[in-house]
């Protein structure tokens, strides 16, 4: 029987868990982890999947910080190639939609990276981050968040006197990555820091030459690497900086 059903992680491994396992190949070391629940403490990870006992033949992933506004790195959709065609991935994107459309507390936003499947994204809500781009960055607002990815960013990045630097983690991820990459990018910006691409590869290999900078309300709006800091151009003024050990 075919099944479409939600996976959170931490939750008791039941088949929905084996499926999504069955079908993440051995050498993705990074999704292994986030299944694994080695992030369990940082992060709400949850797939959705469709499958036939313990065979997937449908995923979506979606995750995001347990800390406050935290918002949500969506994506991760895969079909093998022997299933496509007998719509598994819709029955798999209509459920996650639904669930997270039903939630009492859902992150503000959703963001993700789509090509010519970015046709397919809409249907379910999400429009294009940078001001007249068709794919590429995706902005997928949840509750009561604003209609565009600008007006999100203005509610986002308000003005602060003092900024706190902290030791980087998955769990802040999103923030840098996800929002203030399609930030930097739509202002005409270039996002990185050196040969230092983004957040998630030092998390992997190098995390202690990585750090996360907040505003005092817990925002996120900056990262350092080896002491070198990307901030949002609203906090490129901002002289009181103070490293919390």
């Amino acid at each position: 029987m075919i099944k479409t059903e939600k996976y959170v992680v931490g939750n008791e491994r039941d088949l929905a868990y084996r499926a999504v396992y069955n079908m993440t190949t051995g050498d993705d070391k990074y999704m292994h982890m986030r299944l694994g629940g080695e992030l369990v403490d940082l992060c709400t990870d949850i797939y959705f999947v469709t499958r036939e006992n313990d065979r997937g033949l449908s995923r979506v992933w979606m995750c995001y910080g347990k800390h406050d506004g935290a918002v949500c790195n969506w994506g991760a959709v895969y079909t093998p190639e022997e299933c496509r065609g007998n719509g598994y991935c819709a029955m798999t994107l209509d459920l996650c939609f639904a669930e997270i459309d039903a939630m009492d507390n859902p992150p503000p936003a959703l963001f993700c990276t789509a090509g010519e499947i970015s046709r397919v994204y809409k249907r379910y809500g999400f429009v294009p981050a940078l001001k007249g781009a068709e794919m590429g960055p995706m902005y997928r607002p949840c509750t009561n968040s604003p209609k565009t990815f600008q007006e999100f960013c203005e509610q986002y990045y308000t003005e602060t006197d003092e900024l706190f630097v902290i030791d980087a983690d998955f769990g802040r991820r999103n923030e840098i990555d996800c929002l203030l990459r399609f930030a930097l990018m739509d202002m005409g910006e270039s996002f990185g820091i050196g040969n230092v691409k983004d957040l998630f590869w030092l998390l992997m290999d190098e995390p202690e030459r990585a750090k996360i900078v907040l505003t005092k309300e817990g925002k996120t709006v900056g990262w350092s690497v080896d002491g070198e800091m990307q901030l949002h151009p609203k906090y490129r003024s901002v002289t009181k900086i103070t490293e919390k050990i």
